[in-house]
């Protein structure tokens, strides 16, 4: 916020430096899950942006698609379709058909699609991310894996595991090695994988390509960083699908104390791994008012770290 009184005193409220930092601060509420707060300061950016750059600049197709973002991240794919469209029209037409930039906007609507589940368009928007991505970054670019890996989701959310898992199995040999094998996108590629054979039952498996990616987590990112406390959730999932509810709860209770002090209460993914404990708890024997007698009392013992 100082940075933005700053700016706006002394280049007014309308420069757009001054959108630019809207726009960041949009980003910070837009990762805690506030998603209200963070589309009131993409609006002010928009705004700017429309103004002082035009409705045909680079930035402003930027500011469109964060506003996708927003609202696919709500769930609201309508709405998010119809900025990423808006943003689309410009890299086109500004950028080029084969910018890394419009590669980017074609990633966003496929995962609007993919998020209907409508598999067969979402597939046909991420060929044309992958057609660019290859072409002009390179197959063994970071970005063309991570292309990869939206690939293998589509297939994996239709159950075509085999298919799935030689997309996944691609995007991590790029990144093993263009990143090295301590890269946390490294340990995100071993997590899919582990979630490949989760699926399938091959819970041996699963653990052995989610304890890849927690050494990486825990090192790199640290024990307190919110993708750490994801691989501690598909850990804490595969004891569960076994049965060993107790060691679950342990690996739920890791989780849930990261997230909640680190995205807040009411983060979608802190209420991911609440819901998953709470069906361990069930599970395990427990009632309903136990568990929110256990987990008001878990609340009560986090402590900042």
């Amino acid at each position: 916020m100082k940075s933005l009184a700053i700016r706006e005193n002394v280049l007014g409220i309308e420069h757009p430096d001054a959108a630019q930092t809207y726009n960041n601060i949009g980003l910070v509420y837009q990762a805690q899950g506030d998603y209200p707060t963070a589309l009131e300061w993409y609006m002010k950016d928009l705004a700017i942006s429309e103004k002082m750059l035009g409705i045909e600049h680079p930035s402003t197709a930027t500011t469109y698609n964060n506003i996708g973002l927003i609202f696919q991240d709500q769930a609201d794919y309508a709405m998010a379709l119809e900025w990423y469209m808006k943003a689309l029209a410009i890299r086109e037409k500004v950028l080029g058909i084969e910018h890394p930039s419009t590669a980017t906007t074609y990633n966003n609507i496929a995962l609007v699609y993919q998020g209907q589940g409508d598999y067969p368009e979402a597939l046909k928007w991420h060929m044309k991310d992958l057609g660019i991505s290859e072409k002009v970054l390179g197959i063994e670019h970071p970005d063309t894996a991570g292309t990869y890996n939206n690939i293998a989701v589509v297939y994996h959310d239709q159950g075509d595991y085999a298919t799935a898992l030689e997309w996944y199995n691609k995007a991590v040999t790029i990144y093993e090695k263009m990143l090295g094998i301590e890269h946390p996108y490294t340990a995100t590629a071993y997590n899919n994988v582990g979630v490949i054979y989760q699926d399938q039952g091959d819970y041996a498996n699963a653990l052995e390509w989610y304890n890849k990616a927690v050494t990486i987590c825990e090192k790199m990112l640290g024990i307190e960083h919110p993708d750490t406390a994801i691989t501690y959730g598909n850990i804490a999932g595969v004891f569960k699908a076994q049965g060993d509810y107790a060691t679950a709860l342990e690996w739920y209770m890791k989780a849930f104390r990261i997230l909640k002090i680190k995205l807040g209460i009411n983060h979608p993914n802190t209420n991911t791994v609440k819901n998953n404990m709470k069906i361990a708890y069930l599970e395990s024997g427990k009632t309903e008012t136990e568990f929110e007698q256990f987990l008001t009392t878990l609340i009560a013992s986090l402590t900042d770290f």
